[in-house]
Order: C-alpha cells, then structure tokens, then sequence
C-alpha cells in the first residue's frame, strides 16, 4: 500500500526497468485507487496500490477504511 497514484505509477516504472514480472499494468478501478500487480520468483501475484478508501495514522498504518457503498 502506497499514498499515491504517483507513488504506484514511479514504482511501475521502476519495476518495470528492473525486469520484475508485471502480471497487470496499472488500471483504476470503478471504486477508486490505483493499482498494479507483480509476480515474485515464485510465481505469487504481489498487489502494488493506491486505496482512496484507506485510513493511515502518521506511521502508514491502516487505521479503518471509508465503507464502499458510502460513494
């Protein structure tokens, strides 16, 4: 989890440069955010992504989420 679709797009590129197996190029879904997924040397699909709907505290970590249904 990232705090910005700027922070997802540089780390696309970055893995991308770097040779890292893209499963998903960067897409917005209809709910909101932004994301991309990767696969490890072992073949698990890694998710890199935005969450709009994601409350952090001032350490990054998740405190509670905006319910779907609210937007």
């Amino acid at each position: 989890m990232v705090n910005s679709k700027s922070e997802v797009e540089n780390l696309y590129e970055e893995f991308k440069v770097k040779g890292v197996k893209i499963v998903k190029g960067p897409e917005a879904p209809p709910f909101g955010g932004y994301y991309f997924l990767i696969a490890d040397s072992e073949g698990n699909t890694w998710e890199i992504a935005y969450n709009t709907l994601m409350i952090f505290d001032e350490n990054g970590n998740v405190t509670a989420h905006q319910n779907i249904d609210n937007l």
